[in-house]
């Protein structure tokens, strides 16, 4: 129901947008090498390692351009990608970061070819924990993941100036939020699947108020 007679609850403080300059994309990939070195160089799989050895397997630093034009440089551990490295993928794609038997795993940021970067922690190939996503239309989101999907308590700053601050769950606001519109209006209460649902309140940029519930981004009483 549309309450005018009580005073409404004072919305929380919309959050600053994000100070932080999206990370500069490393150079260009390293050139192969000449192969007149063999002590250091050999081929694998039809691509080429350049770089330390210990017991005939690749370990310590080391550079290895595959046969379909991928290539990695960084550390290695027997044999496995293991600690700091950067890829450089052949559709443009660029990871550096931490590494953990061949996989992504820990802190890492990744370029894609199309302009987007995501920032955060890696766990098994996947984001997951603590990250900042930055669109190429401006917007960013950053907050919590789970299996590369935003889950958790996040925040997302539209490139058209809204905000949204609260829980996340499968990519979507989904749980307890809040979201500042351009219009001056702000709504603050339940999500259910990136909807406003269930116990919530609107006000509106002129002193409109509706206090009570919603469904699927529509007022009910």
């Amino acid at each position: 129901m549309q309450d005018t007679a009580s005073k409404p609850p004072t919305p929380p403080q919309k959050p600053l947008p994000l100070n932080v300059i999206a990370p500069k994309k490393p150079g260009i990939a390293p050139a192969l090498p000449s192969l007149s070195n063999k002590s250091i160089t050999w081929h694998t799989n039809g691509g080429v390692y350049h770089g330390e050895l210990q017991n005939g397997k690749r370990h310590g630093q080391g550079t290895h351009w595959s046969a379909d034009s991928i290539t990695y440089q960084g550390e290695y551990r027997n044999d496995m990608l293991n600690g700091q490295g950067t890829i450089w993928f052949a559709n443009g794609d660029t990871y550096q970061g931490e590494f953990q038997d061949g996989r992504p795993h820990g802190q890492g940021t990744e370029w894609h070819a199309y302009g987007n970067i995501y920032q955060g922690e890696y766990q098994n190939d996947k984001w997951h924990g603590q990250g900042a996503f930055w669109f190429e239309d401006g917007s960013i989101y950053q907050g919590e993941y789970q299996n590369d999907k935003w889950h958790g308590q996040g925040a997302f700053w539209f490139a058209d100036g809204d905000v949204y601050q609260g829980e996340w769950q499968n990519g979507k606001p989904h749980g307890q939020g809040t979201q500042w519109s351009t219009d001056g209006s702000v709504y603050q209460g339940e999500w259910q699947h990136g909807l406003s649902h269930g116990q919530g309140t609107y006000q509106s940029a002129n002193g409109e108020i509706k206090c009570g519930k919603w469904k699927n981004d529509v007022f009910i009483g």
